[in-house]
Parts: structure tokens; C-alpha cells; sequence
């Protein structure tokens, strides 16, 4: 997961204050960012690394999205079960079934987050989609990947 110290680095270049987000712990999961914040900071870090970023930008939003670039992107369905099913501690899940991630998927039509639910069935069984808009409500992190060379 992104953690508050990665994101108040990119957030502070951008000119956002959100150094409010120190006082959640600079290691703790960054909460309460949008799909459109998550996307942002995966170019931004494409760009950091000297990366295709992912997403094309104009006046701060997303407005395409092409996964064949080699930049940091926010993972896909297939991506994310592939990660449930790793060894253990690769996901934390106890973190997963409180925050939730965003996904690429559907990116621009309808930004799309999935969430583990609570229970004993497997991991890669109980993940949902999670849709609420905005989610003002969810403390929604995000974790990023980028495709293998």
C-alpha cells in the first residue's frame, strides 16, 4: 500500500497541503484518496523513475488510460487476485478488508474499488467490488504495480 510519507512527497510537488496526513503515521496506508489522486500519483512516479506513465493527464484529471506503458498503474481484477493467491504477507489482509484498493479497471467510465469481505472462505473468494461514488465514507487506499520489461 502507499503509505502517507510516499504520498505527502507527491502531493506536496503538486501544491496540495496534506501534511495533515503525517499525524495518521508517515508509515501508515494513505486513506481517503480518490481515484483520480491515486492515478496522479501513479504518473507522477512513472515520471519520478523515467517511466511511460499510464494515464494521460489535461487540467489535473485522467482522461485515458493505456496499460501497455511501462509507468506505475493501479492494478487490474486478474493483478489483484494473482496477489491474494501469493504466499502469505504479500497483501496484508487485515489492511485490505479495512481499506479496500482502487483498481484500473473501468478506470474511466466508472473507477472501480475492490475490498476483501470478512469471513473464512479463501482469500481470492471473498473479494467484492466496492462502489460508492466518491466512497466519502471509506478510508480507500491504493497500491500501484507496473508491467514487467
Amino acid at each position: 500500500m502507499v503509505t502517507n510519507r510516499d504520498f505527502i512527497s507527491f502531493s506536496n510537488i503538486n501544491g496540495i497541503n496534506s501534511f495533515s496526513r503525517a499525524e495518521q503515521g508517515l508509515d501508515n496506508p494513505v486513506v481517503s484518496v480518490t481515484w483520480n489522486e491515486a492515478a496522479r500519483y501513479c504518473n507522477w512516479l512513472s515520471r519520478l523513475y523515467g517511466f511511460t506513465p499510464c494515464y494521460t493527464e489535461s487540467g489535473g484529471r485522467i482522461t485515458d488510460y493505456n496499460r501497455d506503458n511501462n509507468g506505475f498503474r493501479l492494478p487490474e481484477y486478474d493483478e489483484i487476485t494473482a496477489m491474494l493467491r501469493m504466499p502469505s504477507g504479500f497483501i496484508n489482509e487485515a489492511e485490505f478488508t479495512r481499506l479496500g484498493i482502487w483498481s484500473s479497471v473501468d478506470a474511466l467510465s466508472e473507477p472501480r474499488a475492490y475490498i476483501l469481505q470478512e469471513g473464512s472462505q479463501p482469500v481470492s473468494n471473498r473479494l467484492a467490488v466496492y462502489n460508492d461514488g466518491i466512497m466519502p465514507n471509506r478510508g480507500l487506499g491504493f497500491r500501484v504495480v507496473r508491467n514487467a520489461e
